[in-house]
């Protein structure tokens, strides 16, 4: 039975592809199922480079808001933080009325779980403008933030709706540095990353190459021309198959990263436009083709760069992959697995 549905994952991976590439990662372990499973087509870059490989690293995007979420998790758990706090506690009054015009009402739940009403820098076009000038500037955390408040204004009011913000993360990367006296990188590599082996995970502008890195694209541009550094604790981080794997299991199934206590409290969401999202996790169903939706609920996080992370609660398994290309609505993928297991 796990030969045909490795078959089946198999032509998921071509079909994944399509004709515009340059190529496709994709891993799928599901333990009760006797499936452990990882697969790459196409290329590394559409330029004529190497044939992608499975240990290949890509950008993983928002999937860093996990890490970050997880952070400020454990040091709730040490009672150095609250989830009430509100911004008011770590910044000057000036700055968090810049933010919002009720900005001592945010608190770190608003800007987790985007309720905040902030303005998502990071996917604008002025954002882009800026960049683009020169895409290979390295910029510093407090940089963009300040560039961010400046020149976007709030798109809701404290607490009404989600309202997914970039900016709500780098403010929730500032407040963990001035509360640690320790680089985002650094909080990231020694609470997440080397207790859970994942050796190949970095933070990209900010700490040195522990991987390859394939090319991820935007149309025709290859995003790679663009410094990693420039979403920082919302979505900076570089990664693979294998190490993703492990923060999931780590996260979800295994207790090495926070108590069975606060992964509750990042699994109790909000409603979005198409699924639910909590304290850096998104939630979801996904509906296998011709079918309705779905019992099989996906815990984790997509990234611009068409990447993805979940693991399935009810078969303790883990789903994980990228397109390296934005653009696709990648939700089927998700879905043709779930049915790949099920059939």
């Amino acid at each position: 039975m796990a030969q045909d549905i490795e078959a089946r994952l198999t032509d998921l991976l071509e079909r994944a592809n399509g004709t515009d590439g340059p190529g496709v990662l994709l891993s799928v372990a599901m333990p009760l199922h006797g499936i452990a499973w990882h697969g790459a087509t196409g290329r590394i870059d559409r330029a004529g480079g190497r044939a992608l490989l499975p240990g290949d690293g890509f950008r993983i995007a928002s999937m860093s808001k996990t890490f970050t979420a997880t952070l400020v998790m454990r040091y709730v758990e040490a009672g150095a933080l609250r989830l009430d706090a509100t911004l008011a506690e770590f910044f000057p009054s000036e700055f968090v009325e810049r933010v919002h015009p009720n900005g001592r009402a945010i608190t770190l739940t608003h800007l987790l779980n985007h309720t905040a009403g902030l303005w998502d820098f990071a996917l604008s076009d002025a954002w882009f403008n800026e960049l683009k000038p020169d895409f290979g500037r390295f910029r510093a955390p407090q940089e963009i933030l300040e560039w961010a408040v400046a020149h976007g204004a709030p798109v809701g009011d404290v607490g009404a709706a989600h309202v997914y913000s970039d900016t709500g993360y780098v403010i929730l990367g500032r407040i963990l540095e001035e509360l640690t006296g320790t680089s985002y990188a650094q909080l990231c590599r020694q609470q997440i990353l080397e207790p859970l082996g994942m050796t190949s995970t970095w933070l990209e502008g900010h700490e040195e190459p522990r991987s390859t890195l394939s090319h991820c694209y935007a149309g025709s541009l290859d995003a790679l021309l663009i410094n990693g550094c420039v979403d920082w604790a919302a979505g900076g981080h570089v990664s693979t198959l294998d190490d993703l794997t492990r923060f999931l299991n780590g996260l979800f199934r295994d207790g090495a990263l926070v108590t069975q206590r606060s992964l509750d409290r990042m699994l109790a969401t909000v409603p979005t436009q198409m699924h639910r999202y909590g304290l850096g996790v998104s939630v979801r169903r996904e509906s296998a083709p011709g079918r309705p939706e779905t019992s099989r609920t996906l815990w984790g996080h997509g990234g611009h760069w068409g990447s993805w992370m979940f693991y399935v609660p009810e078969w303790r398994g883990t789903i994980v992959g990228t397109v390296n290309r934005v653009g696709q609505d990648n939700r089927w993928i998700a879905s043709a697995i779930v049915e790949c297991v099920e059939a």
